[in-house]
């Protein structure tokens, strides 16, 4: 695709760089991409069920986001997507948000997930979101330890868990170079269609 979008850069704990940005409108066929290398047992452990390809309703849903209510983050390496996670306001509590992350299955285990997480935090006490909801199936041991590292406290569940974390809990991601706050009202403002210019120390790479 022909159209570019700004990055930070993080490097993660092996040494591995990858772009870390705010996913956009056009990030549908990235998006198409990196759910079709997730297993059938990854793509349950992201939506709770068994899931088949996305339809165009979902990939838009899931892309065309306003980053102030909907805020998502992607993760790529080598221009490919990698991981994505994402918070989701709620309604009746707006100081409150539902969190969902994603890995692809082969880089797992790599501290992305616990990356995102930490970018999604600096969103979220940005924009006054104080706590963050994550629903989790109860073998999804790893995400669940996680969760308990970041100071989480679970409710009562059965299949699948519920938990709640402070945002105030959450530490800043190390390893980044960028502005993150700066990239994030840089694509709020693109989504309500404003023409903008990148914020500075960003990296710019295809989507």
């Amino acid at each position: 695709m022909s159209i570019r979008h700004h990055t930070a850069q993080a490097t993660l704990g092996d040494g591995t760089v990858v772009d870390l940005r705010p996913v956009h409108a056009d990030d549908g066929p990235l998006l198409a991409d990196g759910f079709e290398r997730l297993s059938p047992r990854g793509r349950f452990m992201r939506f709770l069920a068994p899931t088949g390809p996305l339809t165009a309703r979902q990939l838009s849903y899931l892309t065309d986001v306003d980053h102030q209510d909907h805020v998502a983050w992607g993760v790529l390496h080598d221009g490919e997507p990698i991981a994505v996670a994402r918070f989701v306001r709620l309604r009746e509590r707006p100081d409150e948000a539902d969190v969902a992350v994603t890995v692809i299955d082969d880089r797992q285990g790599r501290g992305i997930g616990r990356l995102l997480i930490r970018v999604l935090a600096v969103s979220a006490r940005a924009m006054g979101v104080a706590t963050f909801h994550f629903d989790v199936l109860a073998e999804n041991r790893a995400m669940l330890g996680m969760i308990d590292s970041l100071g989480g406290r679970r409710e009562a569940g059965g299949k699948v868990i519920h938990a709640l974390v402070p945002t105030a809990f959450i530490e800043p991601p190390e390893g980044v170079e960028g502005d993150l706050v700066g990239l994030l009202e840089t694509a709020r403002r693109e989504a309500r269609g404003e023409v903008v210019n990148p914020p500075g120390r960003a990296r710019a790479t295809p989507s």
